[in-house]
């Protein structure tokens, strides 16, 4: 069941209580923000025996009854939205779609286009107008019958860019009201790591092997927990051995570095040595650290390098739950962030996660698994 949204909130720095209106979206899509009262108006009463504290019920119910006043006061200024013409799901999903081009990374903007396709399947091309919340359950339906959409993060994927042509709908007079579509719950999953078994054993493997590229692949993901994304599309002039770093630039290539920032990675005593006898090696005519050997990607996508690397899992018996390239930057942040004892913050700079949270979020699932180990040698 979705949770209720936070209609007011006390601002004790301002000593205000302010309101939350979500039925009136700003430009950024937020709730509109306004004051309700003072806080010291909501926190006292009066009464026959002078100012009393309210309890936390009483403080609530007054905090309510001025937010629902006002409410009513909004609704009743608000000029209602003339839609300039009666569009169709399809009609408006090719203005948005033409808009978006531009904007959008290719795969990005394919995805979008695709999310359209499914829905017209699913629910026909009706009025966006006559849009009714038993299309999402419909829609939802025909996602989980196609053969390649199987994860649950997958099915919410294809709700927040069908979420975002509704807003994008609404913002160019094309909707009437706002579309809030119920996001389907994805389970929260345990991010598995590579034990140290797993990763001596695939590099054996990929040593008798010798297949340059594979190796290239194992030595930065194990020593750097860079995104895979972030490998294949690092260039060798961004290799600075010499100085111990690695520089991370979306400035030459189509894809982008996650969350846009540049930075600079260190290299490890490890692959150091292995960067050495690599570089040494490399052509004149090769510009990336994946390189064809003659200027060009070896890989065409992600997805490709992950399905090299889910085949050599399969054939060493690794379990399946973990992620093959992802698999190294979850072990790495894990280790250091657990077995290693270094600091959250620490570890957060050297995954380039914005938020601890998701630092902590790779972290605290091994740390539970430990905690409860102790307890129960103790028994």
């Amino acid at each position: 069941m979705a949770r209720p949204r936070k209609r007011f909130e006390s601002n004790k720095k301002r000593s205000i209580v302010v309101g939350f209106f979500h039925e009136f979206p700003q430009s950024n899509g937020r709730a509109k923000r306004l004051d309700l009262c003072k806080f010291e108006d909501a926190l006292y009463k009066q009464t026959s025996h002078g100012r009393k504290l309210r309890s936390e019920r009483e403080f609530n119910n007054y905090c309510n009854n001025l937010w629902e006043r006002k409410l009513t006061e909004l609704r009743s200024q608000r000029i209602p939205i003339t839609v300039r013409n009666q569009h169709d799901i399809k009609s408006a999903s090719e203005k948005w779609l033409k808009n978006s081009k531009e904007f959008q990374k290719d795969h990005t903007w394919k995805l979008h286009k695709r999310t359209i396709k499914l829905y017209i399947q699913a629910c026909g091309n009706h009025s966006l107008n006559l849009w009714d919340s038993d299309y999402a359950v419909e829609f939802k339906s025909h996602l989980i019958k196609q053969p390649k959409i199987k994860a649950e993060a997958t099915v919410l994927s294809y709700f927040l860019m069908l979420q975002a042509f509704f807003n994008w709908c609404l913002e160019n007079g094309m909707l009437n009201k706002k579309v809030t579509l119920s996001k389907p719950e994805v389970t929260e999953r345990t991010p598995q790591i590579y034990s140290q078994d797993d990763l001596d054993m695939i590099l054996e493997y990929l040593q008798e092997k010798g297949n340059p590229l594979w190796l290239r692949i194992h030595w930065m993901l194990r020593e750097t927990g860079m995104r895979g994304s972030e490998v294949r599309m690092l260039k060798l002039n961004h290799i600075h051995l010499k100085h111990g770093l690695i520089y991370l630039t979306d400035q030459e290539s189509d894809d982008t570095i996650k969350g846009r920032s540049e930075s600079f990675l260190a290299i490890s005593e490890k692959l150091s040595q292995f960067l050495e006898e690599d570089l040494e090696g490399r052509g004149n005519s090769e510009s990336w650290y994946l390189d064809q050997g003659h200027g060009s990607l070896a890989y065409y996508s992600v997805d490709s390098m992950g399905r090299a690397f889910r085949r050599i899992n399969d054939h060493l018996g690794i379990s399946r739950k973990i992620k093959p390239l992802h698999g190294y930057r979850t072990t790495v942040i894990t280790r250091l962030g657990v077995d290693l004892q270094w600091n959250v913050k620490e570890v957060q700079k050297l995954a380039r996660h914005k938020d601890p949270k998701t630092t902590l979020g790779y972290m605290k699932a091994r740390e539970d698994i430990e905690t409860q180990r102790s307890m129960l040698d103790q028994l």
